[in-house]
């Protein structure tokens, strides 16, 4: 069972991400979920984005690289936000 925070996380990458979290949206998921869930975001979208940075890695090589560390750290990240996640990532490394 997801505890409520992985709920919220879930929410927020199914509902706020489409791209990245620019400055505006960030303030509007601090204002409906609080700071707490706002910085847990950005920790988890930073490590799952980055996570073939300064290794050659390329956008084919990296989805998968993703995928694996997702299922590793997170692995109670919905499809549907695993697939904003990705969708951040191609645009990201595009």
């Amino acid at each position: 069972m997801l505890s409520s925070d992985h709920l919220l996380l879930n929410e927020v990458f199914e509902s706020h991400l489409k791209s990245s979290f620019h400055k505006g949206m960030r303030s509007e998921i601090a204002a409906n979920y609080g700071s707490d869930i706002l910085e847990q975001v950005l920790d988890i979208y930073e490590v799952l984005i980055d996570c073939g940075s300064g290794r050659g890695v390329t956008v084919d090589s990296g989805i998968p690289m993703l995928m694996d560390l997702a299922a590793e750290r997170y692995p109670w990240l919905s499809e549907k936000a695993l697939t904003n996640l990705t969708h951040a990532f191609y645009l990201t490394w595009k």
